[in-house]
């Protein structure tokens, strides 16, 4: 017979093995969820002191104490009530308001649509001179941000404010420093107030700056003239390839560019390295303006690049003259005016070019004959009744190329980029427009009206009549702002007002 006994023993010393395991795993399950609890509730308290301010709960200074710093939390240390007291003997001296708000949190708001707000809803500065100046700093979201009047945007522009942030406050702030930081741009503020000077970018900047050499600006022209440079090399090997021809789809897709990857890694890296360039030198302007000259250069040298392909390519002059207006339109259209010293001299080389495609010699198809390009008055006789009309309506111009030996007509549309004229529903041609329109229902701030507009062919005189949606009127600006700083605590400033002036940063 079997002896199981030493089998079970096993087992059995096994099992107890196993509870024990499943034992302590439990309870170091338990002590964990009693440790994290405990410091839940431990800590609790510090995180409950963290308030989320919105403008109409920020403490007023010259309602509460009056003064021009509010500083609920005292991040500011005893370096707060040396700023306030200079500010309050700076406005009795010279009638400007300058006002600190140092705050935890704000919430999810816009640190600079706060400072807007609480500037005008304050009313900082005297009234008709809107001579005031708010900082506002945001301990949660690392931001500062000043806000000025429109009376101290000649003296305190946009371009100084920012310096002053960057240069004398933000090491501080980056230290945990934020009453001496505040207090070391207080400073520089208040001596370019007493003095009264309008600011200029020509003047001496050493009162913002200990080190007049700047090497992030050196690496930015380093980096910004070697992009350049590989730009143009690229695009002057490029220049040698003619571009391909698909046989077969349509005129978005047909004209395909020769590709380089260092031409196209030159260009796609250009952008960014141009924007990481601002941001390293701080948006100073003469960094601006190179940034500028850089991005005109080397539009300039993709629009000649690409001109030159175009140029090569062997089709109709009518489909050349497509595909040119094609690739020209979007640059023209959205960079022009952002890039006109680059871009304006190739916009009227492109209208030239494209009057040259057009009235360019074709030759018959049957008798190999040049065709004779017909007058606006002698190729009426060559178009239909609904053509005419596009052609009076000026939405399509058509040019009608005769040849005078077998009477063959070629008829190209040139379509006009500026017309108010679209296609008609009925006779397809475009003379399709709107008459009038009127509405049927104002809208109002907090319901959306309904307008009714009246369509019609100016060929076919078929037209439609439509009911559309008028959005909601937005009544934000007229029901805050400086209406809400004649009541309650505004009032207890000037009555200043700021029109969106100033300038901001992180730390």
């Amino acid at each position: 017979m079997i002896d199981y006994s030493n089998f079970i023993n096993y087992c059995n010393k096994r099992n107890s093995n196993m509870r024990t395991i499943l034992h302590n795993i439990k309870f170091f399950i338990n002590i964990k969820y009693i440790i994290t609890i405990s410091i839940f509730l431990t800590f609790a308290p510090l995180f409950a002191q963290t308030q989320s301010y919105t403008v109409p709960n920020v403490p007023n200074p010259r309602s509460t104490h009056g003064g021009f710093v509010t500083d609920p939390e005292g991040i500011l240390g005893k370096e707060g009530e040396q700023i306030n007291n200079r500010l309050i003997v700076f406005e009795q001296e010279t009638g400007n308001e300058i006002s600190v708000v140092v705050l935890p949190s704000i919430g999810d708001l816009v640190p600079k649509d706060f400072a807007v707000d609480l500037f005008n809803t304050w009313g900082i500065g005297k009234k008709g001179k809107d001579n005031g100046l708010l900082l506002l700093l945001v301990i949660d979201q690392k931001r500062w941000e000043f806000e000025t009047g429109y009376g101290l945007e000649g003296i305190l522009p946009d371009v100084l404010l920012h310096r002053i942030g960057q240069d004398v406050m933000l090491p501080h702030f980056k230290n945990g420093n934020y009453g001496k930081g505040v207090d070391a741009g207080i400073d520089v503020i208040l001596k370019r107030l007493n003095e009264g000077v309008i600011y200029s970018e020509s003047e001496n900047s050493t009162e913002l700056e200990n080190d007049t050499f700047n090497p992030d600006t050196i690496v930015f022209y380093i980096v910004g003239s070697i992009l350049t440079l590989v730009y143009l090399i690229s695009s002057l090997i490029l220049g040698f390839n003619a571009p391909s021809m698909t046989k077969k789809g349509s005129l978005e897709n047909d004209f395909i560019l020769p590709k380089s990857r260092l031409y196209y890694t030159a260009k796609v890296i250009f952008w960014p390295a141009v924007i990481w360039g601002l941001f390293l030198t701080g948006f100073n302007l003469a960094d601006a303006f190179l940034a500028y000259a850089f991005a005109n250069v080397m539009l300039l040298l993709e629009r000649a690049r690409r001109n030159f392909l175009l140029g090569r390519i062997s089709l109709d002059p009518y489909r050349r003259y497509q595909i040119w207006t094609k690739d020209h339109r979007g640059m023209f259209r959205f960079l022009t005016f952002l890039f006109p010293a680059g871009l304006l001299p190739m916009y009227f080389f492109y209208r030239s070019k494209r009057k040259l495609l057009r009235e360019e010699p074709r030759e018959c198809p049957s008798c190999k004959v040049n065709l004779t390009l017909l007058d606006e008055n002698a190729d009426d006789a060559f178009l239909t009744e609904g053509k005419r009309m596009e052609e009076y309506v000026k939405s399509i111009d058509y040019d009608v190329w005769l040849c005078g030996t077998c009477d063959h007509v070629d008829i190209y549309p040139y379509e006009n980029e500026f017309t108010s004229f679209n296609r008609c529903p009925s006779c397809s041609h475009k003379t399709y427009h709107t008459v009038s329109s009127r509405t049927l229902v104002s809208p109002t701030c907090s319901s959306s009206g309904k307008g009714e507009r009246k369509n019609k062919c100016e060929f076919c005189k078929k037209g439609k009549t439509e009911t559309y949606t008028i959005p909601a009127r937005d009544c934000s600006s007229s029901s805050g702002g400086s209406g809400s700083s004649s009541s309650g605590g505004g009032s207890s400033f000037g009555g200043g007002s700021s029109g969106g002036g100033g300038a901001g940063g992180s730390w």
